[in-house]
């Protein structure tokens, strides 16, 4: 049986790419398996998306933290992603989340992903988004 765990992508100072099966909030995503990129920046105009914004704005990301999450083991129903408003993006499900360097980060279950840029914990979320301005 094929892995049907979907791939989180963190680019250097950019987005994190999602790709292969996924559901956005309680909807499938249509179609084929397909690639969308999600803003980390807190910048983008098209949030939760990524529009590009973190060029212009020249963002720099904070070193990735050397703990690993493990997560449980994948499940067949995929990976959901939610955008919280002001807050992280809540991944549940069966998914890879891969450093920029190739390094896995984790093995699926649940992970939040930090969008405020201020976490302790970078990537993932610590809560940190509640004392500082909102993002997108």
């Amino acid at each position: 049986m094929p892995d049907e765990s979907a791939r989180l992508h963190l680019f250097a100072d950019g987005p994190v790419e999602v790709s292969g099966v996924f559901r956005l909030g309680p909807e499938a995503v249509p179609g084929p398996p397909r690639r969308l990129r999600f803003c980390r920046c807190g910048a983008s105009a098209l949030a939760p998306l990524c529009d590009g914004s973190h060029v212009a704005a020249r963002v720099r990301e904070p070193v990735p933290v050397a703990d690993r999450r493990p997560g449980v083991a994948p499940n067949t129903r995929g990976l959901e992603i939610q955008g919280r408003p002001g807050g992280p993006l809540k991944l549940s499900g069966a998914f890879l989340l891969i450093a920029p360097g190739g390094e896995v980060l984790s093995h699926g279950g649940e992970a939040a992903l930090c969008r405020c840029r201020r976490s302790h914990q970078w990537p993932f979320c610590d809560g940190a988004h509640r004392s500082s301005e909102a993002v997108s």
